[in-house]
């Protein structure tokens, strides 16, 4: 609720939140309160006030694991040296009533805030409002690199672009002054892939069906960006996100060109969709990538994730063949991940929902925000 005192201490934040929420809310709300107190954590001082903790005002909101890491990203970037300038809330800037409407908060950090509204096409957007100074120039740079992702693209045509749309959310426009500056994007995701693939049977479980149709929209998001020559760099169970069975990618702060891409690690993407798909199906540890493993180790746990979804999945063998030249590439450390063999492969492609151009924003004629007002409101977000 947001009347909720946040002198009150994040303890007592979620179980307050807990004691009116439905009982299918408890995981997420002891998961996003832990969260957002951690995030303060590195920058904690012996002074500091229960008052700076961090609380979500509306657990139920549609869009919950996106305001999570928004106020995520910036809450660990504070410095202790701030706390000065911090205010104690947000305010709704003016300018933006003429273009979103039903305006509510439903998250709060140490430096920013989070709404959502809706738009004048009747969509949801996500406005971030900071609680110190100074932060203009840095959210229109990273306006600017989610931006470029539409932008690559559009110039690559039109079905590049719609799959983007489908799968990536992107920034609209970052205005405001240097003391009260606002971001708007997309909002995407009430639910992380990790907590889904997690779900036991009778408590939210997916069914064969939709871990299938979630895998192939990873593969499919994953080509959106590799094709058009970037790599996202940062997939954990957090910035992959599903409404329902849509799946999205969120969370575009270690987005590099695909040929500077991580190639090692929990970084590389390809190391992610395998070890997302191994849990979505609920393969087993023995299939899962492993970050220290050997490669002979890596090998094994192929072989039997390979197993697993003909089992699971009764995938076909040009699908475990398809597979399997991803799963080589992240076993080598390739440069080249190889999302598009997979992503045109049959069964992917079978299984793959419509595309819904659900986060559009650019007219696909002249890659230029769709209407003239949006056009005017965020050409100094633009390239």
């Amino acid at each position: 609720s947001s009347n909720i005192s946040t002198s009150a201490g994040s303890s007592l934040v979620c179980k307050r939140v807990l004691r009116r929420r439905p009982f299918n809310m408890t995981s997420f709300c002891l998961v996003i309160c832990s969260f957002l107190s951690a995030g303060l954590a590195p920058v904690a001082t012996a002074h500091r006030t229960l008052s700076d903790i961090a609380e979500v005002l509306d657990i139920d909101s549609q869009m919950s694991a996106l305001v999570e890491i928004l106020l995520q990203n910036e809450d660990v970037e504070m410095k202790s040296d701030d706390e000065k300038l911090f205010g104690s809330g947000c305010r709704w800037p003016a300018a933006l009533h003429s273009r979103y409407t039903g305006e509510h908060e439903v998250g709060k950090g140490a430096t920013a805030c989070v709404y959502l509204a809706t738009d004048m096409e009747g969509k949801t957007v996500a406005v971030k409002l900071a609680k110190s100074a100074n932060k203009l120039e840095k959210w229109r740079e990273e306006c600017q690199n989610m931006q470029k992702l539409h932008l690559s693209a559009c110039a690559s045509g039109p079905n590049a672009l719609s799959l983007m749309e489908t799968y990536v959310p992107t920034c609209l426009e970052v205005g405001g002054t240097q003391n009260d500056p606002y971001y708007v994007m997309h909002a995407a995701g009430s639910q992380r892939i990790s907590k889904a693939a997690k779900a036991k049977e009778g408590k939210g479980a997916l069914s064969t069906a939709d871990q299938i149709k979630i895998f192939s929209q990873f593969v499919a998001a994953l080509y959106a960006l590799h094709s058009v020559g970037w790599g996202h760099n940062d997939l954990h169970g957090g910035n992959v996100v599903l409404q329902g069975s849509r799946l999205s990618l969120i969370d575009f702060g270690s987005l590099r060109t695909y040929s500077s891409s991580k190639t090692q690690g929990s970084k590389r993407d390809g190391n992610r969709l395998w070890e997302h798909t191994a849990k979505l199906a609920k393969c087993g540890k023995a299939s899962l990538w492993q970050k220290k493993a050997s490669n002979d180790v890596l090998q094994q746990h192929a072989d039997n994730l390979k197993q697993c979804l003909r089992n699971k999945w009764s995938v076909d063998e040009a699908f475990i063949s398809d597979l399997d030249i991803v799963l080589q590439a992240d076993i080598g450390g390739e440069q080249n991940q190889h999302m598009t063999e997979l992503f045109q492969n049959k069964f992917v492609q079978d299984h793959l929902p419509d595309l819904d151009n659900q986060f559009q924003w650019l007219a696909a004629e002249t890659c230029q925000p769709s209407t003239a007002a949006e056009s005017s409101s965020r050409s100094h977000a633009m390239l």
